[in-house]
């Protein structure tokens, strides 16, 4: 071999070397949890008002409404069905967990935890789990379409369609 094919070798080499390398450490990022963005908070339309009724150990249901607005605030109202007095609003703030979770920050109560997906929300349990087993539907409240005249919907921001 010439001084020139070897350089030439070399170089083929080198630039191998340098594009595995790169894929190596795209799957090592992949692998170490860097950030995916193509989050529910970024793809998806999550803020509106959303609705459905959970299940309830001594209750029929409760009826649960709530609103997500863009700027991060909330409101729900839970309605336990056959109950006097049964109707409860907590106003907060939300953060999102991993760009997929929305954490409701109910102050002494704590928090609660949803599964942001195409037009609904999935109730998870305290450890971000999803709640499964024979009721496991229930747990899903689904985004309403648009608002009904002379409700308050999207928190007062808008009128019409959420």
């Amino acid at each position: 071999m010439n001084m020139k094919t070897t350089k030439l070798f070399l170089a083929i080499v080198a630039i191998i070397a340098m594009v595995s390398c790169g894929g190596g450490q795209k799957r090592a990022e992949q692998q170490n949890g860097a950030p995916d963005m193509h989050t529910s908070e970024i793809s998806l339309d999550w803020h509106g008002t959303y609705e459905g009724t959970i299940p309830c150990a001594d209750c029929p249901g409760i009826k649960t409404v709530l609103t997500l607005n863009e700027d991060r605030t909330f409101a729900m109202t839970k309605t336990y069905i056959d109950r006097e007095n049964g109707t409860f609003e907590t106003k907060g703030n939300f953060t999102f967990i991993d760009g997929r979770i929305v954490e409701l920050d109910l102050g002494r109560e704590g928090k609660q935890f949803f599964w942001v997906i195409e037009g609904a929300l999935q109730m998870l349990d305290q450890d971000q789990k999803v709640i499964d087993g024979p009721n496991a539907q229930y747990y899903i409240l689904t985004k309403k379409a648009c608002c009904q005249s002379g409700e308050n919907c999207c928190g007062g921001e808008k009128e019409g369609c959420c």
